[in-house]
């Protein structure tokens, strides 16, 4: 369509102007939204991993307290039934005792094949020191928080290690403190990871496995359909074993505020500009200055006597048009008559 009118020549370079202009304030303003949000879920996400790891230490130090409570009661049977017993009253998955010389005497996991030497003797070393213990362990490829407490008698005698599988249902616990997906992973030198307990889905676990790192900054994982910002945190690092846990926030979730902001300003936007398009063509085409005078005009003039040409107007009509219209407009009323 070829613009022949200058006046509509000048709206449409004004609303194209005024387009681009919001176009760029609107992209500038989502880079910044995007920033911004991502600066506030780093933030959450170091506050969670302090939360994190005090949550881990008040519940080893609980199960220690409840493992040293069940080492030193005088149950009578054999070294299996005493631990099955002990097992029991405080949830165990896993239930060890070793000697002074770390010697493996039992195992509620390996009842039949046992092993001469305790699995964990780190463990015992720090109980040594400080009196209990307490790590993540993989065990036959799964997850445990071990604990290690010495047996009284009222001198250690022996060490019992005490062990709670990590699955889906304590990353969901963890996710109700903290506020975050969490998810529990493990890794054999440089090999793949493996995840163990995670709240995200079956689709997302998979792409978390093969896309994590080794960087300890917080990054952006896409994972499935979404973007998450990502802190992983060491739990375990032993000779080539490590185990980590990884703490997630949706960057959609932490967008979801800034994208209704953005949502209601476009919408103000397109708004602004058509009604700027409807009130400039409303112009062109002739509508007075004042829509009330306009009325009235319309309102007031009076039939035409017969005879009259066509283009006679009233001097009532010829006077409220001379006042109501622009200067342009007043040449085609002609000059007002004087009404006696």
């Amino acid at each position: 369509m070829v613009l022949r009118s200058l006046q509509t020549r000048i709206i449409v370079f004004f609303v194209l102007l005024v387009c681009v202009l919001q176009g760029i304030a609107l992209f500038l303003m989502s880079a910044a939204n995007e920033r911004i949000a991502k600066d506030q879920i780093a933030q959450e996400l170091i506050v969670g991993e302090r939360v994190f790891r005090r949550l881990r230490e008040q519940n080893s130090q609980q199960l220690s307290q409840a493992a040293s409570v069940l080492a030193a009661t005088r149950d009578e049977g054999t070294i299996a039934s005493v631990l099955e017993n002990h097992g029991r009253r405080i949830n165990a998955n896993v239930m060890m005792l070793a000697d002074l010389d770390k010697k493996l005497l039992a195992d509620s996991l390996h009842t039949t094949a046992q092993q001469p030497v305790f699995p964990f003797p780190e463990l015992i070393e720090t109980a040594q020191q400080q009196g209990r213990a307490a790590d993540t362990v993989l065990i036959d490829a799964r997850l445990y928080q071990v604990v290690v407490v010495p047996v009284l008698a009222p001198t250690p005698i022996a060490w019992v290690a005490m062990g709670f599988v990590i699955d889906d249902a304590v990353a969901l616990d963890l996710q109700a403190l903290s506020g975050l997906q969490v998810s529990f992973l493990s890794r054999s030198g440089r090999g793949n990871w493996t995840v163990h307990a995670s709240t995200l889905p079956s689709p997302s676990r998979g792409d978390l496995a093969d896309r994590l790192g080794a960087e300890r900054a917080i990054v952006t994982l896409p994972l499935a359909d979404e973007e998450y910002e990502t802190r992983r945190t060491i739990l375990h690092e032993r000779g080539d074993v490590q185990i980590a846990a990884v703490l997630q926030r949706s960057l959609r979730e932490g967008l979801a505020p800034f994208n209704r902001l953005r949502d209601t300003l476009i919408a103000l936007a397109l708004a602004s500009i058509a009604l700027s398009v409807v009130a400039s063509r409303a112009r062109s085409t002739g509508w007075p200055v004042s829509p009330a005078r306009f009325v009235t005009v319309i309102t007031h003039r009076k039939p035409r006597p017969a005879g009259r040409t066509r283009s006679a107007i009233s001097p009532r009509a010829s006077t409220i048009c001379w006042n109501g219209f622009s200067s342009a407009k007043r040449k085609s009323c002609g000059s007002p008559t004087k009404t006696h």
